[in-house]
């Protein structure tokens, strides 16, 4: 960290900074120096660890930055359901380990934030549902344990800031308006919708509430959110990391956990953490023998690209035609992964049968949720008020949405779920799936995430639900423009005063892929400028490539042939 950036910091710290207490997630006033820059950010996690190695600062002193500046910005985003107000004591501790010599996780001292649907012991599980929030009159839920993901942060160092909104039961891909705890905005604009279901995950880490966050998706609650606001999404292959302790829709068939970050280097720093078997989940014992020697870093080369065999989205995938911008997006990112040596082969998917599949099979994979439910409740311990889903239903008086799919009478959640035609539906879709992969030699998919644009709130827009193997993603910066919204995945105003979270005035901006854009040389830009990487993965294998997510605004995220299709379209 440059002097004069510690300086600002040191100044900022000076000051008494209020205590941060969460009682019914109420929030401190901003301190009297919050108007000075955010000293951290865009910060990575290498960046945040090479400067606690060095001293530049502390991790207390980091996460005060991080409280302040929520506390400057939250009523404004909602991106917060609690706080966590033991993170200062949990840094300090962190601190005294480092300054000890003691051997530290590859997390020590990383703000991390953790969507409400993730079971944290001593925290309330809402599900983002009113009659289970205590702020609400609602029953407490307390879970007795972490989620096994959480946990593996905990001992990884990380420190956790708080809980994230979500729609109620994560049952929206578009925005949170049915939380008990209100909407969730845009970092970019409150005027857009933030995506979801990990709207508070997205807007926390887009906003530098946190560094890394950690979301969680049945069929695109991590990659909308990620596309809605310029994030690297990692949906990782189901059984992959664990899914216990965490509310279901489709945890025996389709729940998966993944990063939020905002370079892909981070998102597979924490990939590496969350990855892998435990007795807790049994569905995790898939990740044996799946997941890279060296672990996913371990597949960052610049060089992966070159000879890669890359299937193009078509009508043999999904019969919808992409609006004329996110057309053109497309294009150029194309150009992009050919430049670095990759092979592109349109449209793969041609004439297999696979888009015909998926439209006769329609949404499916969720058949199992009153049974998963059922599991999920008795995990949360003998001291829980709702143990079981007769429990629930009973005490709350109200039947949860995510039960209407049961049209006559619930089934016994007790028994056994009838998933045949998702097991008909999976097994025909992979038969084509690997067919065609097999046939054109294909290594990696590279897809738009979504055929338009994002939705201001209040709108409806068209998600590609399925398991994007890329997506398109801008997020806006402070101080940007504009008169209208551009039809297109990666929207951008111009010409429009927006009070948003505090950047530079480039660091949000993808330059390669905005045409007219002037963007002045900054820190930001310098950090916009640097190498990230995407990913791909089939059979746990990453092909990086050499851009930077903010400059190529597209990502092939992960692949694998354990899960390797959609459960959701």
């Amino acid at each position: 960290m440059r002097e004069s950036v510690r300086n600002r910091l040191w100044k900022r710290l000076a000051v008494m900074f209020p205590a941060v207490m969460l009682m019914a997630g109420s929030l401190v006033t901003a301190s009297a120096f919050a108007a000075a820059p955010f000293p951290f950010e865009e910060i990575t996690v290498d960046e945040l660890l090479k400067g606690y190695a060095s001293g530049d600062f502390t991790a207390e002193e980091v996460v005060r930055a991080y409280l302040e500046r929520i506390a400057k910005y939250e009523s404004k985003y909602n991106a917060f359901t609690v706080l966590n107000p033991n993170v200062l004591e949990e840094a300090r501790e962190i601190d005294r380990k480092r300054k000890a010599g003691m051997k530290l996780g590859p997390l020590a001292g990383v703000p991390v934030v953790i969507k409400e649907a993730v079971d944290m012991a001593g925290f309330p599980s809402t599900m983002g549902w009113e009659p289970l929030a205590p702020e609400k009159g609602g029953i407490t839920l307390i879970p007795a344990k972490d989620a096994p993901v959480v946990a593996r942060l905990k001992e990884a160092g990380a420190l956790i800031i708080g809980r994230t909104n979500i729609p109620a039961f994560s049952a929206s891909g578009t925005r949170a308006s049915t939380s008990w705890d209100g909407d969730t905005y845009n970092a970019f604009g409150r005027q857009f919708a933030p995506g979801g279901s990990s709207s508070g995950t997205a807007t926390a880490v887009s906003a530098n509430f946190a560094v890394l966050g950690i979301a969680e998706e049945t069929g695109g609650s991590i990659q909308n959110p990620a596309a809605a606001q310029g994030l690297v999404g990692i949906k990782p292959t189901f059984g992959l990391v664990p899914n216990v302790g965490v509310v279901p829709l489709g945890g025996s068939t389709r729940d998966v956990i993944g990063p939020h970050a905002r370079t892909v280097k981070d998102a597979a720093i924490m990939l590496d953490v969350i990855a892998g078997y435990t007795p807790e989940d049994p569905k995790t014992v898939a990740s044996i023998g799946n997941i890279p020697a060296g672990g996913y870093m371990s597949g960052l080369n610049v060089q992966a690209l070159r000879g890669k065999r890359i299937g193009l989205f078509g009508p043999g995938w999904r019969d919808v035609e992409l609006t004329a911008e996110t057309q053109k997006l497309y294009d150029q990112a194309i150009k992009d992964l050919e430049a670095q040596g990759a092979i592109v082969v349109p449209d793969p998917f041609a004439g297999s049968g696979f888009a015909e599949a998926v439209k006769e099979y329609g949404s499916i994979g969720v058949e199992s949720v009153i049974y998963d439910m059922q599991a999920y409740l008795e995990r949360l311990g003998p001291d829980s008020p709702v143990k079981s889903v007769e429990e629930l239903l009973e005490k709350t008086g109200q039947k949860p949405s995510i039960f209407n799919r049961y049209v006559d009478s619930l089934p016994d959640p007790n028994g056994t779920p009838d998933l045949s035609r998702f097991l008909e539906a999976r097994t025909r879709l992979l038969e084509i799936f690997n067919r065609v992969m097999d046939k054109y030699e294909l290594d990696a998919l590279f897809f738009p995430q979504m055929v338009q644009g994002n939705a201001a709130v209040g709108q409806r827009r068209k998600h590609r639900r399925d398991h994007r193997f890329g997506n398109q993603r801008r997020r806006l910066a402070a101080g940007d423009g504009a008169g209208r919204l551009l039809r297109k995945r990666s929207a951008v105003l111009r010409g429009v005063r927006r009070q948003s979270v505090e950047r530079s005035p480039t660091a949000r901006v993808c330059l390669r892929l905005r045409a007219g854009d002037e963007a002045s040389e900054s820190a930001g830009s310098r950090r916009m400028k640097r190498v990230a990487r995407h990913l791909s993965v089939r059979a746990g294998v990453f092909l990086p490539c050499e851009k930077n997510v903010r400059e190529a605004g597209t990502e092939i995220v992960l692949l694998n042939l354990l899960q390797a299709v959609p459960f959701l379209f």
